[in-house]
């Protein structure tokens, strides 16, 4: 096909240096008149219509476009320029030779009967793509035909987890690396491939054509000079692009990236010496570079990547530096000797808000963000999902670190959004798209319109650095799962019969006045986290209040549902119940950037992680009055918008008005959610004396688990001890636990978030070779990130969770490489209750984030009524 032009189309970008050829552009057809006329406009990138399509060719396309039958990739093919040639009308009215085109034509199958009859009628003929971007090709009726795409609406949650799959199918002739002789593990063939994998990416590209090449570069002409071409945006440049040293290592959890990253750093210690070595003449830059191998990860794996080092290494080989605690090394001179460099997010999160704000006087700036001052030979960030939005300080603070080599190791690259992978790829510094531009131009904004080609770009990203397998490729032992439904006593069965009326009765309220937000919204999570409580354990996790609601309306406020806003939003208890409620859904997102919110995900403290008295409380969020939840950056942001659109306040009171997400007329006031707000720093001492005052005996949750727990007692031999993982969401809860525990001398360790990474690094140490130690009682947030708990073979969850993936995370740690036992998991639901309803919402893969009062979510009536609709199902 091709287009007689009355002008010259301008590329995009337009370059004056290429003097031989004109680059490939992106152009777009304009039908004419009605489906009779065979008038079609070729428009260039800039929207000006520069000439019109080829009649034959129009002839066929008009009637599949008119009827919306498929979609079209139009480009113009490069040319050689003529002398005087420039974009712009012709000095005599047109052009003397038409200009090749070349069109990838996309359509659903469903269209594929409609397609091939009209190419019969009009004699058409489409030849084989030459490249299908990775989509399926379906010939339409045996004749050639079009590809295969996805429906125009773009689930993108869904469509980026597709391309991963595809990913895993995709390595299974990967070539095969052996480890440095100073490795003292063998490893298995697929540590082999992930090594050879990291081992190319670290080396210079190849931008030729060749089958295999993973660049988003090609060579481009012929002869001297060479021009390098992008083969997302066809951007064209004569210099060589930067080299991207790194990629995603995006293994599921449990086939031991630890290990493949630890061989890669052995295998390259003369590089990296040779990096630090300052080059012959060359001028000292602001940052010194060093061989040291930067690792970033949460606090708890800091003790499994000290333990890798010395299972996996020989001794001597690696100089490995933790730097954590307040007493951690800040000389630049001393720091440079290392090899590898333990820290946390945190450290790192938290020294670089002190180095950008000033904050801490003058040492903040003089010695207390040494990181800052260094250029790293490499820079792995573990669990490297942990860095979502790029305006979080914690983001900010990953991506201002200066390295050769980026490496981000993370099971879900992906956790809420298409965001998550931007972050990544700004982390890994992959021209042009760590711009926001770019990305957004490119990815983005054609990904929210359904744009066919934003699919195969990102799938072109993706397989450039990234490199994912599953459990298929190794053979572990097999792994039982078992759900295990109890009945309540009568006790507990009368309990929650009085709590769900009332419950119900709340909901009746909030469905009659038809809004779930503001106070309305609170009664219900407060209803829905009372009746998991008692799930769990009866009276004795519910607070005096909620049981002395059975009787009386202490608990129970009908006046409130509905009620006017008041002046403070919430009270600190029930704004800390919405957050940990949102938390344990991995719903903790902002409601006007989507940045993650939780504890875990901010710079927190900045003091000794190994003191926790030494902690310092920081905000790390907001929650409105109608429970939209806002991150620190943007709880100003709401604040001021609230304000300009705002009613007049009275005195010192805060303002009302119509909240700029949702519409509700509320109160400006916000709550500020602190890092102290998990339940196991405050008051803890106090908790646990008054829930042993109270103690009537195990629930029939626990009963089950002692009893399990005494006859895999009774099955183990000093040879093969049997050893089990509870997992529990409620400190509180296993605070009860342990006192049933210790009742039955069933000898126990327990691990929380309230530990310091010494006590932690302890507990796992006892659990892994005391004998006499059969159990591990473990919070369901701590145990989801860096654990090993391959020591067990048994897992019991007590609670089921909104965010199966909590689940299926914690039991991970279990089920992995290195478990040489039969695993066997236990979840505990009570028959004909509220965990019931949790069971069906994962079946159907739906969160708590269904509940949530996020911005976009509950945006208009329908999303409105679907959430009443929601609460209807789980309280029935």
């Amino acid at each position: 096909m091709y287009v007689t032009a009355h002008s010259l189309p301008a590329p995009i970008p337009l370059e004056d240096r290429f003097t031989t050829h004109w680059p490939r552009i992106p152009v777009s057809l304009k039908c004419h008149g009605g489906g009779s006329s065979l008038s079609v406009g070729v428009i260039d990138p800039f929207g000006k219509e520069f000439g019109s399509l080829d009649t034959n060719s129009a002839r066929v396309l008009v009637p599949l476009l008119e009827r919306n039958l498929v979609r079209l990739q139009t480009i113009v093919l490069p040319r050689k320029k003529q002398p005087g040639h420039l974009p712009g009308p012709e000095t005599d009215g047109k052009c003397k030779t038409p200009l090749e085109m070349q069109a990838n034509v996309y359509g659903p199958v469903m269209n594929m009967g409609a397609i091939a009859k009209i190419l019969a009628d009009k004699n058409g003929r489409l030849k084989r793509p030459s490249q299908t971007d990775g989509l399926e090709y379906v010939p339409p009726m045996g004749t050639p035909g079009v590809s295969r795409v996805l429906p125009v609406q773009v689930d993108t949650e869904a469509a980026v987890f597709t391309m991963l799959e595809e990913l895993q199918k995709q390595v299974e002739n990967l070539p095969n690396a052996e480890a440095d002789p100073r490795i003292t593990t063998p490893l298995l063939k697929h540590q082999k491939q992930g090594l050879h994998f990291m081992m190319s990416k670290e080396r210079d590209r190849d931008y030729t054509d060749s089958k295999g090449n993973t660049s988003l570069w090609r060579t481009f002409g012929h002869g001297s000079p060479t021009f390098y071409e992008n083969v997302i945006t066809c951007d064209q440049r004569e210099e060589k692009p930067d080299e991207v040293y790194g990629g995603i290592l995006a293994d599921v959890m449990g086939l031991g990236k630890t290990l493949q990253v630890i061989c890669l750093i052995v295998g390259s210690l003369d590089a990296a010496t040779a990096f630090a070595a300052p080059a012959e003449g060359e001028r000292p830059s602001k940052r010194r570079r060093v061989k040291t191998t930067l690792v970033v990860s949460p606090l708890s794996t800091i003790g499994n990547w000290e333990g890798q080092i010395k299972a996996h290494v020989k001794f001597g080989t690696l100089s490995v530096y933790v730097y954590h605690g307040p007493k951690r090394v800040l000389s630049i001179e001393k720091l440079a000797q290392y090899d590898v460099i333990l820290t946390t997010y945190q450290i790192v999160g938290g020294e670089f808000a002190k180095h950008t704000t000033g904050g801490g006087g003058a040492s903040a700036s003089k010695g207390s963000c040494p990181f800052q001052k260094l250029h790293f030979f490499r820079i792995v960030l573990d669990e490297a999902h942990m860095i979502r939005s790029p305006s979080i300080m914690l983001t900010r603070a990953m991506l201002s670190l200066n390295a050769q080599r980026r490496w981000a190791v993370t099971g879900t690259p992906i956790q809420n959004r298409l965001g998550d992978i931007a972050t990544l790829v700004k982390f890994l510094r992959i021209a042009p798209f760590d711009d926001s531009t770019a990305w957004n131009k490119y990815i983005a904004a054609p990904f929210k319109n359904a744009n066919i080609e934003s699919i195969a770009n990102l799938r072109r990203i993706l397989h450039s650095v990234t490199l994912r397998r599953s459990k298929g490729i190794i053979n572990l032992p097999p792994r039982k799962d078992e759900v295990v439904f109890l009945d309540f006593s009568s006790s507990e069965q009368q309990l929650y019969e009085a709590t769900l009326r009332m419950s119900r009765r709340k909901l009746d309220l909030v469905l009659r006045d038809g809004h779930i937000g503001g106070q309305n919204y609170v009664h219900v999570l407060q209803s829905i986290l009372r009746l998991r409580l008692i799930c769990a354990h009866g009276s004795e996790l519910v607070g005096d209040s909620d049981t002395a609601g059975i009787t009386s309306s202490h608990a129970i406020n009908v006046d409130e549902i509905g009620g006017n806003a008041s002046d403070l939003p919430w009270s600190v208890k029930d704004g800390y119940q919405i957050f940990r409620l949102m938390y344990d859904a991995n719903d903790d997102i902002c409601a006007l950037c989507e940045a993650k919110v939780g504890i875990n995900s901010t710079a927190g403290s900045v003091g000794d992680e190994d003191s926790p008295s030494n902690k310092k409380v920081v905000v790390i969020g907001h929650l409105t009055a109608c429970a939209h939840l806002l991150c620190k950056t943007c709880g100003p942001r709401f604040t001021e918008e609230f304000n300009n659109a705002s009613i007049s306040a009275a005195g010192n009171k805060p303002l009302h008005g119509d909240c700029p997400l949702c519409g509700a007329c509320v109160s400006s006031a916000l709550l500020d959610i602190k890092s102290d707000y998990n339940e196991d720093s405050v008051q803890d001492l106090q908790r646990r004396k008054k829930l042993k005052g109270r103690y009537g005996g195990p629930s029939t949750k626990v009963k089950a688990l002692i009893s399990s727990l005494l006859e895999n007692k009774k099955a183990s031999t000093t040879s093969s001890p049997i050893k089990s993982v509870v997992f529990s969401c409620w400190t509180s809860h296993m605070d009860l636990i342990e006192i049933a525990f210790k009742d039955n001398g069933i000898n126990f360790v327990r691990l929380d978030g309230s530990m310091t990474r010494t006590q932690r690094n302890r507990v796992m140490e006892d659990f892994e070779r005391a004998p006499e130690i059969s159990v591990i009682l473990i919070s369901i947030m701590a145990g989801g990130l860096g654990l090993n708990l391959t020591a067990a073979c048994k897992a019991y969850v007590m609670e089921p969770q909104f965010n199966p993936a909590a689940e299926s995370q914690a039991i991970d740690r279990i089920h992995r490489l290195g478990q040489t036992r039969p695993v066997t998991t236990t979840r505990y639901i009570m028959r004909d209750s509220f965990e019931m309803k949790i069971v069906e919402l994962q079946k159907k893969k739906t969160e708590l984030a269904n509940l949530s009062m996020s911005s976009g979510r509950l945006s208009g009536k329908d999303a409105m009524a679907k959430k009443l609709e929601d609460l209807k199902t789980l309280f029935r």
